[in-house]
């Protein structure tokens, strides 16, 4: 049967203006990314959500790209998945 981990990674917004994540991609299908669709205002925190498809035995090594107004940034996510 299919199992999921969800990895939460926390954002805090430094900009002197708000924090817009226009778009979150993973780098295949086992990985699902959800992030907030709102702004982020300035010194305050979002966090963006992956959910792995935990069914696959052994090493992984999956890429987050983040899309925002400040700029684009590649994330990752790695561990080992055992039985």
């Amino acid at each position: 049967t299919a199992t999921t981990e969800i990895y939460t990674l926390s954002l805090h917004d430094a900009l002197p203006i708000s924090l817009v994540l226009t778009n979150v991609r993973a780098s295949c299908g086992c990985t699902t990314p959800s992030w907030p669709k709102k702004p982020i205002l300035p010194g305050e925190a979002g966090a963006i959500k992956v959910k792995y498809d935990t069914n696959r035995l052994g090493p992984f090594h999956k890429s987050i790209t983040v899309s925002s107004n400040a700029k684009q940034v590649v994330l990752t996510i790695k561990g080992t998945v055992k039985q």
